[in-house]
């Protein structure tokens, strides 16, 4: 659920607000433009029915319940009314442009990145810079939030 948390970030820079975004709106409501449901889906895929959508609910509002059952429900009950965020654009950035990253990060705040997620030391990461050397920008099964860049014990 990376998109909503570079939706929230992107939110709160702009309207000094913090949000909480559904995540099950997106479950739910994205696989006319590409997502799977319950099993997964791309950040760019979540934007773009964001954009189109005219916006996202807060969970509050449409709370997240697929973590319970294991299903999206029925159909997509998003009502513009409660509209608490929206989407006006994005871009991609180009695989593996570290340096585009960064200043993305800079410039824009948390960024919702898709990365190779399917390796043992990924399984125990808790916090901090991730860093593997099997972990390949080839093999994209996951998206997570960037929030920062920098060096810890002298890793980039």
């Amino acid at each position: 659920f990376s998109a909503t948390g570079a939706i929230e970030g992107q939110h709160f820079m702009l309207k000094k607000r913090l949000l909480s975004l559904s995540e099950q709106q997106l479950v739910d409501c994205s696989s006319r433009y590409g997502n799977f449901g319950c099993n997964g889906g791309w950040m760019n895929n979540a934007f773009k029915y964001v954009e189109v959508a005219h916006g996202i609910e807060t969970e509050g509002r449409y709370p997240y319940i697929s973590g319970q059952t294991g299903k999206p429900n029925a159909h997509c009950m998003f009502n513009r009314k409660y509209v608490a965020a929206n989407v006006t654009g994005f871009m991609k950035i180009p695989k593996g442009d570290e340096s585009a990253l960064k200043q993305a990060v800079g410039l824009h705040g948390p960024i919702s990145v898709a990365m190779h997620a399917g390796l043992d030391s990924f399984m125990f990461y808790a916090s901090g810079i991730y860093s593997d050397e099997e972990c390949t920008s080839n093999v994209l099964d996951h998206g997570v939030l960037v929030v920062g860049y920098g060096e810890e014990n002298g890793i980039p």
